[in-house]
């Protein structure tokens, strides 16, 4: 269970999967609890639960940043979404950033409100405050320019490019120059079979 909470730690993988897995905010939760089960859990004590939850999880996940940052090559890619922005009348975008160790698979997420290459900085360790040694490896990513922008600054991490996106524009000239374009095809589709 969770210090200072009630909740088993079976009720708190739901209550954490229910709303981040699945979306399913707490005032929801709780009328669901209420309708199913007959048990009164207010909104109010799912968020405090959620919280407690967080504050004993963050040990794990300063382990898994520390890992990260001893990784040679990090995969970092950054997906939109909406979220609520109370006072505000309407949703804002926000955006859930990946760090993805290429040769173990830790994964570490990350919510920004930011795309810029100032949303990856505490991650990396290149704010000066985490107290541990900043990145200095191979990120692997698409060609958004938050990661040139990173790069101009931090001449220590290098870029990798993603095969996905570099594949897909052979692809969009490919009716353009067939002559050019289709041996780079067949040689990423090579790759490919070599992957699998």
């Amino acid at each position: 269970s969770v210090p200072g909470t009630k909740a088993s730690a079976e009720l708190m993988a739901m209550i954490l999967a229910d709303k981040y897995v699945d979306h399913l905010p707490h005032y929801r939760q709780s009328d669901r609890f209420l309708r199913r089960h007959g048990a009164e859990l207010r909104r109010q004590t799912l968020n405090g639960w959620t919280h407690a939850a967080a504050d004993h999880l963050a040990p794990v996940g300063a382990a898994i940043l520390r890992e990260l940052r001893e990784a040679d090559v990090l995969q970092i890619d950054e997906s939109p979404g909406d979220y609520l922005a109370p006072g505000t009348g309407s949703t804002g975008q926000g955006y859930l950033w990946y760090y993805r160790d290429a040769e173990k698979g830790t994964v570490y997420c990350d919510w920004q409100l930011g795309r810029g290459h100032e949303s990856m900085l505490a991650i990396l360790g290149l704010d000066g405050e985490s107290g541990l040694p900043p990145y200095t490896g191979l990120i692997q990513c698409d060609g958004f320019s938050a990661y040139q922008a990173l790069i101009r600054r931090y001449a220590e991490i290098s870029l990798g490019g993603c095969l996905a996106h570099i594949r897909r524009k052979f692809h969009e000239a490919r009716e353009q120059d067939p002559v050019v374009v289709m041996p780079i095809l067949q040689t990423i589709a090579k790759l490919y079979r070599i992957e699998t």
